[in-house]
This record gives structure tokens, sequence and C-alpha cells, in this order.
């Protein structure tokens, strides 16, 4: 049942993500930039911000003097906020090794897949802790109640 979930899930990302709109973000605009990571078991933590501007063609190029690395942290998170801190793109990738650099790219697709991913991890913790709320979740993602109960 899990697999099912799991393999809906990534099927609607995917079609959401390609319809998803692949612009540029606003030249000449600050953007916040929110480095979180994810350790071990499941956590989203806070690591470290930074500010950025984005260029004539509306890309953001940001450099940092640290990322969480591997073992310690599996995966880190990347939040562009905007100056009235709507996010305004999201990525996820894993974290480098120790000694190591990391490349990523955020767009309007990696939003989407990032929500994805924190979604699903949500998800899978609220099974691992509470069987009654993760049902109530997998009622609702796969459409089996409506607004005014079960259908």
């Amino acid at each position: 049942m899990r697999k099912a979930l799991l393999l809906v899930f990534i099927a609607l990302t995917i079609v959401l993500g390609f319809g998803a709109p692949l612009q540029a973000l606003t030249p000449g605009e600050e953007y916040t930039i929110i480095i979180q990571k994810v350790t071990s078991t499941g956590t989203v933590e806070e690591y470290t911000r930074t500010t950025g501007t984005a260029d004539v063609n509306g890309k953001l190029a940001f450099s940092l003097t640290s990322l969480p690395t591997h073992p310690g942290t599996n995966f880190i998170v990347f939040i562009i906020q905007d100056s009235t801190e709507n996010v305004v793109r999201k990525g996820f990738v894993p974290a480098p090794p120790a000694g190591s650099t990391n490349l990523v790219g955020i767009n309007s697709l990696s939003t989407v897949q990032t929500d994805a991913v924190l979604a699903a991890m949500e998800l899978a913790d609220l099974q691992r802790f509470s069987p009654a709320i993760s049902e109530d979740v997998f009622q609702v993602l796969s459409l089996k109640i409506g607004l005014s109960g079960p259908i």
C-alpha cells in the first residue's frame, strides 16, 4: 500500500512539475537563501541563511562558506524567498561528503519535487509514529474523504 501511495505521489509530482512555469527570478531583486539540513532521523533543521541578488537574466548565484555534510546530514534543502518572505523556489539535494562540494539547480520543477519529497518524509514519519494519523493522511491524499466525510 505504501508503494502504491508513493508511486501516485511521484506521478502527481511529475505531472504537476512539468506544468509549472519555468520563469526566471526578478532581475535586480534581492533574495534570501535558507539552507536546511535533513538529519539521519528525518528531521529538518535550519543550518544558515544568506542573501543574493538576481542578475539581469533573473539567475541567482551564491556561495556558502560551508554546507552540512554526510554523515550527520543526509540531504540539504535550499529555500529561496523574495523580499516579502514568500517562497519562490526550493531545491533538495544529497549532502556532500566532508571536504567535498555540491552543485544545485533550483527552479520551478525542483520546487514541486522538494515539496513532494518533504511531504513524503512527513508522511513516513507519521506512519512510523502514529498509524491512526497516517491513515487519515492517506485517505486525504488518495481522495477517499470529501469535505463532508467518506465517499
